[in-house]
């Protein structure tokens, strides 16, 4: 089944969109049709991963807050002394 939807674009997004589609050499609706499929991917992505979250906090799988900052600490010292080497 397709849904034919309706896009109010300003003057400016219109000129940006249709610029984009030539320098692709695609259709406007090609375009939107990728952007809307990224946008739902990434919502699917992003609610799997907070799930993931949530099932390790019930099961008790957690970092305390001591353990996050040894490990940026850490990290950062890392970062300082790769960057002194250089």
């Amino acid at each position: 089944m397709t849904v034919h939807v309706t896009l109010e674009l300003t003057d400016e997004q219109k000129a940006r969109l249709d610029d984009l589609a030539r320098l692709q050499d695609s259709p406007v609706e090609a375009l939107l049709m990728d952007a809307v499929e990224r946008v739902l991917d990434h919502d699917a992505w992003f609610r799997a991963e907070v799930q993931k979250g949530l099932d390790d906090l019930r099961e008790g799988r957690t970092v305390s807050h001591e353990e996050v900052l040894a490990e940026s600490q850490a990290r950062r010292e890392m970062l300082l002394a790769r960057k002194a080497a250089r």
